[in-house]
């Protein structure tokens, strides 16, 4: 696309970081060879010093990075897109950047906003007077000073912009919707009630929080199944799809039943709420999801239907939604139910484990627990979940238990972040640990392990990432280091308080340099 529109501009040359760095290299080895005409034998210490002034002059020589884009480059692209009607957005799924018209982005937003039974045209509104109305009602309703402190937004807010987010990986492109809710009127009422449902969530436990804990399940889990296949689903647009009156009534439904279910010795859990707390917590929920304002253009739209994503509650409010639909499912009479084997949920996505002959009935039991969703399965021997590649192996023929592995999204093409950026070392190098991290806790062998990291530092050199740094950071991970990884970490009691600033670059110049590389050895004759 851009060659079509005529870019007419070059960016500056990129600084020569791998010929500087073989120079040094060559240097290395001349000091090395004269070392040993002259004496013969090398210093006991010179290996490490060599390998460790390497590194030293590798991570200074990043600090002089010329490759980051000059004003002029960044002028030239913004007048350049401007002109051409251009955008550029981070892609969904973090697939890189898309440069699309702004004729096609429109269209799909429009897409979106055009659906009555979602969004509906208002007119500007004031968000001085939702505050307002909003306090009253907090009033009316016996909340603390305290507490309305901590709901009403600050004055100066402002009405969020709805963006889509491209999806690139569909076969045809479309866009998610997003409006982030950063500074709006509802913003800190979301926050406080996102903390308050928080605690709701222990009462399911076929929700996880995350990889971390379907891994530790999935360890933990044996099948008893002859002819097993894999099942995981999909709720299509789930925060939209959510009819705000219905969601209330479930949700003050359910604790009416459950607290009846468990006085009766039912449930071993106690409901985390009073009646009269949990009243006020529906109270601020239903005022967050009826005033869901957004802006796109010089129109202003309310969203009645659903939560947008964005909105800080939303993920555990459509997590509890469905959760109390799957617990009606399980416990109401006439007949005890069970989800199915395996069954495991993080908000719109589920895992399960099926007889081959049962496929049908267990697609319709998930269809059935919440008919006001649509839903998409994946069926097979392997099929991703969350973070992981689930498939049936060895291990299932051995131990009944699934086999996984870190999934890569098709369209992952390795394009990590140039290593010759002017940013802080750490900054652009330990993501490495983390994601060999991330590769070690998902592994569900050894042998899986070393193949994953084995393309991961292919990839990294592939960009022209410095062997000794790739070494240095990967070398950390090892697969003994396991179940460290896979511990549930507790928060302490009683927190210290941390105090974060910005980065600032004259930090580096106090660097306390512990090492005195040449000192008081027969290398200070040397010169490099």
């Amino acid at each position: 696309m851009i060659l079509n529109k005529g870019i007419k501009y070059i960016p500056h040359k990129k600084f020569p970081y791998t010929r500087i760095i073989e120079k040094f290299d060559a240097h290395i080895k001349y000091i090395t060879e004269s070392i040993l005409k002259k004496e013969k034998h090398l210093p006991k210490t010179w290996n490490m010093y060599k390998n460790f002034i390497r590194v030293e002059f590798i991570e200074e020589l990043f600090k002089f990075s010329l490759d980051h884009p000059s004003q002029k480059d960044e002028k030239v692209l913004y007048n350049f897109l401007s002109i051409n009607q251009l955008l550029l957005k981070a892609a969904d799924k973090n697939l890189g950047w898309v440069l699309m018209d702004e004729s096609w982005y429109h269209i799909k937003v429009m897409e979106h906003l055009l659906d009555d039974k979602i969004y509906k045209i208002v007119s500007p509104p004031d968000c001085n007077k939702i505050s307002e109305e909003f306090k009253k009602i907090l009033i009316d309703h016996g909340f603390t000073k305290e507490v309305i402190k901590e709901l009403i937004a600050p004055q100066d807010v402002n009405i969020p912009i709805f963006q889509i987010i491209p999806k690139v990986h569909k076969s045809i492109p479309t866009g998610r919707p997003v409006v982030p809710n950063l500074n709006s009127p509802s913003t800190q009422a979301s926050i406080w009630v996102d903390k308050q449902l928080k605690r709701v969530l222990n009462l399911f436990p076929w929700i996880i929080d995350g990889t971390k804990e379907m891994v530790r399940r999935l360890e933990q889990t044996t099948f008893n199944i002859s002819d097993p296949v894999l099942i995981s689903g999909d709720v299509t647009s789930m925060y939209t799809h959510i009819p705000i009156d219905r969601a209330i009534f479930w949700y003050k439904w359910f604790f009416t039943v459950y607290n009846i279910r468990f006085n009766s010795g039912i449930m071993k859990i106690p409901f985390p709420y009073t009646s009269a707390q949990w009243d006020k917590i529906l109270i601020v929920l239903e005022w967050v999801l009826r005033n869901n304002y957004l802006r796109y253009q010089n129109k202003f739209y309310l969203q009645i239907s659903g939560t947008a994503m964005g909105t800080n509650c939303a993920p555990n409010f459509a997590q509890i939604f469905l959760g109390i639909l799957e617990w009606k499912y399980c416990h109401l009479k006439p007949i005890p139910r069970c989800l199915p084997p395996g069954y495991t949920r993080f908000i719109d996505d589920t895992w399960m484990i099926s007889e081959r002959s049962q496929i049908e009935s267990t697609k319709n039991i998930i269809r059935s627990i919440a008919t006001v969703f649509s839903w998409t399965f994946e069926i097979g021997q392997s099929v991703p979940f969350l973070d992981l590649r689930t498939h049936i192996g060895k291990n299932f023929k051995r131990h009944q238990r699934v086999d996984f592995e870190p999934y890569e999204k098709p369209f992952n093409s390795h394009l990590y972040t140039d290593p010759y950026q002017n940013y802080p070392t750490n900054y652009k190098f330990s993501w490495i640990q983390g994601e060999a991290i991330r590769m070690l806790r998902n592994s569900s062998t050894k042998k899986t392990f070393m193949s994953k990291l084995y393309e991961f530092r292919s990839n990294l050199f592939n960009r022209n990432y410095p062997k000794d740094i790739v070494e240095k950071y990967l070398n950390k991970v090892q697969w003994e280091h396991r179940p460290k990884y896979l511990e549930i970490l507790k928060t302490p009691p009683f927190a210290k308080k941390v105090i974060t600033l910005d980065y600032n670059p004259l930090w580096e110049l106090f660097e306390d340099k512990t090492h005195d590389l040449l000192k008081n050895t027969s290398l200070a004759e040397y010169s490099l």
